[in-house]
Protein backbone atom coordinates (compact mmCIF):
# COMPACT_ATOMS: atom_id res chain seq x y z
CA UNK A 1 0.00 0.00 0.00
CA UNK A 2 2.69 2.44 1.07
CA UNK A 3 4.84 1.80 -2.63
CA UNK A 4 1.44 2.41 -4.62
CA UNK A 5 0.54 5.57 -2.42
CA UNK A 6 4.23 7.11 -3.07
CA UNK A 7 3.69 5.96 -6.63
CA UNK A 8 0.31 8.38 -6.98
CA UNK A 9 2.38 11.08 -5.21
CA UNK A 10 4.77 11.05 -7.95
CA UNK A 11 1.88 11.00 -10.33
CA UNK A 12 0.33 13.78 -8.90
CA UNK A 13 3.31 15.51 -9.14
CA UNK A 14 3.32 15.59 -12.61
CA UNK A 15 -0.27 16.44 -12.99
CA UNK A 16 0.56 19.32 -10.95
CA UNK A 17 3.65 20.03 -13.18
CA UNK A 18 1.16 19.53 -16.14
CA UNK A 19 -1.45 22.36 -14.57
CA UNK A 20 1.62 24.69 -13.97
CA UNK A 21 2.79 23.71 -17.98
CA UNK A 22 1.99 27.69 -19.06
CA UNK A 23 2.81 26.53 -22.49
CA UNK A 24 -0.32 24.58 -22.80
CA UNK A 25 -4.17 25.68 -22.72
CA UNK A 26 -6.76 25.33 -20.63
CA UNK A 27 -8.58 22.94 -23.05
CA UNK A 28 -5.36 21.07 -23.57
CA UNK A 29 -4.35 20.73 -19.38
CA UNK A 30 -8.30 19.57 -19.46
CA UNK A 31 -8.09 16.89 -21.55
CA UNK A 32 -5.04 15.29 -20.11
CA UNK A 33 -6.32 15.69 -16.63
CA UNK A 34 -9.70 13.94 -17.40
CA UNK A 35 -7.69 10.90 -19.62
CA UNK A 36 -5.65 10.64 -16.24
CA UNK A 37 -8.96 10.67 -14.10
CA UNK A 38 -10.95 7.50 -16.27
CA UNK A 39 -7.09 5.44 -15.79
CA UNK A 40 -6.80 5.92 -12.48
CA UNK A 41 -10.43 5.63 -11.19
CA UNK A 42 -10.27 1.99 -10.83
CA UNK A 43 -6.81 1.83 -9.21
CA UNK A 44 -7.67 4.85 -7.10
CA UNK A 45 -11.14 3.30 -6.19
CA UNK A 46 -9.05 0.32 -4.12
CA UNK A 47 -7.59 2.42 -2.00
CA UNK A 48 -10.93 4.72 -1.49
CA UNK A 49 -10.03 7.62 -3.23
CA UNK A 50 -11.72 9.59 -6.27
CA UNK A 51 -14.80 7.39 -5.84
CA UNK A 52 -16.93 10.36 -6.77
CA UNK A 53 -16.40 13.42 -8.16
CA UNK A 54 -14.42 15.92 -6.37
CA UNK A 55 -17.11 18.82 -6.38
CA UNK A 56 -19.61 16.05 -5.02
CA UNK A 57 -17.28 14.92 -2.17
CA UNK A 58 -16.54 18.44 -0.89
CA UNK A 59 -20.67 19.01 -1.37
CA UNK A 60 -21.48 15.95 0.78
CA UNK A 61 -18.07 16.90 3.49
CA UNK A 62 -19.81 20.24 3.68
CA UNK A 63 -23.37 19.04 4.47
CA UNK A 64 -22.60 16.93 6.97
CA UNK A 65 -20.72 20.07 9.07
CA UNK A 66 -23.12 22.30 8.36
CA UNK A 67 -26.10 19.92 10.17
CA UNK A 68 -23.49 19.46 12.93
CA UNK A 69 -22.95 23.58 13.03
CA UNK A 70 -27.10 23.88 12.54
CA UNK A 71 -26.69 26.04 10.11
CA UNK A 72 -28.39 25.84 6.15
CA UNK A 73 -26.15 27.05 3.01
CA UNK A 74 -28.56 29.69 1.95
CA UNK A 75 -28.15 31.36 5.18
CA UNK A 76 -24.55 31.26 4.88
CA UNK A 77 -24.90 32.53 1.33
CA UNK A 78 -27.16 35.30 2.24
CA UNK A 79 -24.73 36.44 4.87
CA UNK A 80 -22.07 36.68 1.72
CA UNK A 81 -24.47 38.81 -0.45
CA UNK A 82 -25.70 41.15 2.65
CA UNK A 83 -21.36 41.42 3.26
CA UNK A 84 -21.11 42.19 -0.36
CA UNK A 85 -23.69 44.71 -0.62
CA UNK A 86 -21.58 46.34 2.50
CA UNK A 87 -18.77 46.62 0.66
CA UNK A 88 -19.93 47.87 -2.30
CA UNK A 89 -21.40 50.71 -0.08
CA UNK A 90 -17.88 51.05 1.48
CA UNK A 91 -19.55 49.77 4.83
CA UNK A 92 -16.09 47.74 5.71
CA UNK A 93 -17.56 47.62 9.53
CA UNK A 94 -20.70 45.96 8.50
CA UNK A 95 -18.83 43.78 6.04
CA UNK A 96 -16.06 42.57 8.86
CA UNK A 97 -19.13 42.06 11.56
CA UNK A 98 -20.39 39.87 9.16
CA UNK A 99 -17.34 38.02 8.62
CA UNK A 100 -16.72 38.03 12.22
CA UNK A 101 -19.89 36.18 12.17
CA UNK A 102 -19.99 33.71 10.06
CA UNK A 103 -16.14 32.88 11.73
CA UNK A 104 -18.27 32.01 15.34
CA UNK A 105 -20.25 30.45 13.52
CA UNK A 106 -17.41 28.11 12.28
CA UNK A 107 -17.51 29.35 8.75
CA UNK A 108 -14.65 30.56 7.09
CA UNK A 109 -15.16 33.41 4.28
CA UNK A 110 -11.88 33.70 1.33
CA UNK A 111 -12.39 36.67 -0.89
CA UNK A 112 -11.20 35.31 -4.69
CA UNK A 113 -11.00 37.19 -7.79
CA UNK A 114 -14.27 35.00 -8.72
CA UNK A 115 -16.04 36.21 -5.06
CA UNK A 116 -16.43 35.15 -1.93
CA UNK A 117 -16.35 31.82 -1.00
CA UNK A 118 -16.98 30.09 2.03
CA UNK A 119 -16.20 26.81 3.97
CA UNK A 120 -15.99 25.16 7.39
CA UNK A 121 -13.62 26.15 9.67
CA UNK A 122 -12.84 22.82 11.80
CA UNK A 123 -11.58 21.53 8.39
CA UNK A 124 -8.47 23.84 8.58
CA UNK A 125 -7.94 23.67 12.04
CA UNK A 126 -5.99 20.97 13.42
CA UNK A 127 -7.04 19.32 16.85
Amino acid sequence: TALAISNFFTLFKQFNDLLMNKKLDIETKSSYLKIARERLKDPLSVLGILREMPSTFVLTVKNKHLSTLKIQADFILSKIEERNTAKINKQFDISDAIRTELLEKGILLKDTAEGCEWDIKDLYVYH
